[in-house]
């Protein structure tokens, strides 16, 4: 989320399971520039990414940013200059299922499923507390939302993730 890369002033998100937190079964305040941490979303559509990252803008009132392989120089730690020189390389990686502003496969079910479990099973769950989106079919009273399918998950994570997501595209879909 972009409020995430570049949080404005007096803006707070909350989530659970923040490796740093004391007790990761509460809601703390969670700041991406502050932390070792970036909050991805990972999902499925039958639209473009360009789309579905509208909806959920809507939805929720947050400006988004896709997170793909262009922008992962959005995440990544300020380093100094010789850290950026000895880590340089003149061919990124790349990865057969991108294009177009995602990863793109067949058996969308089973692939979101599978990238799902496995992330999960790495790093957990993110559950953002997200008060602008209430769920229509809510059964509680709560004056918010859960959302489960992020993933908090180390900055310096972020070029496995993606190697993860497209390997699970070529196998699975």
């Amino acid at each position: 989320m972009t409020n995430f890369l570049f949080p404005p002033k007096n803006w707070s998100f909350k989530v659970k399971n923040l490796p740093d937190a004391s007790k990761k079964t509460d809601w703390v305040n969670f700041n991406s520039r502050k932390s070792h941490y970036i909050l991805i979303k990972i999902g499925r559509t039958t639209k473009t990414p360009e789309s579905r990252i509208q909806q959920w803008q809507e939805k929720c009132q947050h400006p988004l940013t896709n997170m793909g392989p262009p922008n992962k120089h959005l995440i990544r730690k300020r380093r100094g200059l010789v850290e950026r020189l000895a880590c340089m390389s003149i061919d990124d990686p790349v990865y057969s299922r991108w294009k177009n502003g995602g990863f793109y496969c067949r058996n969308l079910n089973l692939v979101e499923s599978t990238i799902h479990q496995e992330l999960w099973k790495k790093y957990g769950k993110g559950q953002v507390y997200c008060v602008t989106c209430l769920a229509e079919e809510s059964r509680s009273e709560a004056k918010f939302k859960i959302h489960m399918e992020w993933f908090l998950i180390p900055k310096e994570d972020i070029e496995e993730v993606y190697q993860l997501i497209d390997t699970i595209c070529v196998k699975i879909g």
